[in-house]
């Protein structure tokens, strides 16, 4: 992809290739290559790119329960020190008919750079000094599921419960940044409606202050526990629902969070949802109480067979943002599609205001070989 010139910033090119072959009968190894290379004034600026390289081996047993994964990917970028800038990561996996679980390790250093991509743990933010500050870390993820299928049930298909554990421990002198476990327990009828519980519990040892609300919660350890439960109805009826309900500890206050939607299909040609998402945050003096609210409609119509219109519209009331995200697509040949999307972004608290706006050509051929 090339971006232009515009007001004397660079156009960018971003560029990508993977590669996977298989060995023995059902296990893989993966190559990937990235590379965002800048152009000014017809040339390639030498000083200003951006690449990542690297790749994974990954086995799997012949009777698909066992997966062993290792993986090793390096960033390259100029004036930045070319030390602590991998990312190392591993792990095993067992998927049984009653018992599956999983342990995941990784390691990520400070200097490593995605500008392709997204990694939400390096790049932190202080909004008292408005400084950007980055801090690489180690995670140990790991989860033990049982499965229960009674036999005599009526109306149950299957028990789900399970334990998940994730752990963050920063490189510098903060160590232990965050523990989040979860005890939960679902349960699916066989009329494919589900009732899912969750008891969660989060130690964050905040590094900077966090402007949730006014003034900024400050740098510290907070531990916090809440309680969940979600219901979905019968996804093959014409009209589906969701209803999502949250109360716990939110740092040094409480929350309480309810989502709802509503789904309706109308076979073969639409499919319509709308919802709405509430979180109430209570802290406590001399911490302002904060309301946040999102709604959103959703639109999928299709005309035949090779022309779909799907349309989003959303209301972020936290960043007082109305955006419409509206995308035509016509299928052409087998995997192969043209893709056009319209972007529009608005401010609607206090007066109603454009932010921004953007309009995508994009054209996909599957080539097989």
């Amino acid at each position: 992809m090339q971006t232009q010139v515009k007001n004397n910033n660079p156009g960018n090119n971003f560029s990508g290739i993977a590669i996977q072959q298989r060995i023995f009968s059902r296990s893989r190894i993966r190559g990937l290559f990235l590379n965002r290379q800048s152009w000014f004034n017809g040339e390639w600026q030498q000083n200003d790119y951006s690449r990542n390289g690297g790749g994974d081996i990954q086995y799997t047993s012949n009777d698909g329960k066992w997966e062993m994964t290792g993986g090793y990917l390096h960033s390259f970028k100029p004036f930045v020190e070319q030390t602590k800038n991998g990312q190392l990561y591993g792990g095993v996996a067992y998927n049984g008919q009653n018992f599956r679980g999983f342990i995941e390790a990784q390691k990520v250093g400070q200097n490593y750079y995605t500008d392709m991509g997204f990694n939400s743990r390096i790049v932190n933010y202080n909004p008292l000094t408005n400084e950007v500050f980055r801090i690489g870390y180690t995670s140990v993820s790991s989860m033990l599921d049982y499965y229960y299928y009674p036999k005599d049930s009526r109306k149950i298909n299957f028990h789900w419960t399970g334990l998940e554990n994730f752990v963050w421990v920063n490189d510098d002198a903060t160590g232990l940044n965050e523990w989040y476990t979860r005890l939960r327990h679902f349960i699916f009828f066989k009329n494919t409606s589900a009732l899912r519980f969750r008891l969660n519990n989060n130690f964050i040892r905040l590094i900077a202050p966090f402007d949730i609300t006014t003034p900024f919660l400050p740098t510290g350890t907070y531990n916090m526990t809440e309680f969940n439960v979600q219901y979905n109805s019968d996804n093959r009826k014409k009209v589906q629902g969701e209803l999502f309900l949250v109360y716990g500890q939110f740092f040094n206050g409480w929350k309480q969070t309810y989502r709802a939607s509503l789904n309706f299909r109308v076979q073969p040609w639409g499919n319509f949802k709308i919802g709405v998402e509430h979180n109430d945050l209570r802290f406590p003096a001399p911490y302002a109480r904060t309301k946040i609210t999102l709604g959103t409609i959703r639109t999928e119509i299709n005309f035949s067979t090779k022309v779909f219109w799907t349309t989003f519209f959303q209301y972020n009331t936290q960043a007082d943002n109305f955006n419409i995200n509206s995308r035509l697509q016509y299928r052409y040949a087998p995997m192969s599609d043209v893709f056009l999307v319209l972007t529009d972004n608005y401010g609607v608290l206090e007066e109603f205001n454009h932010k921004s706006r953007y309009l995508v050509l994009k054209v996909n051929y599957w080539l097989s070989l």
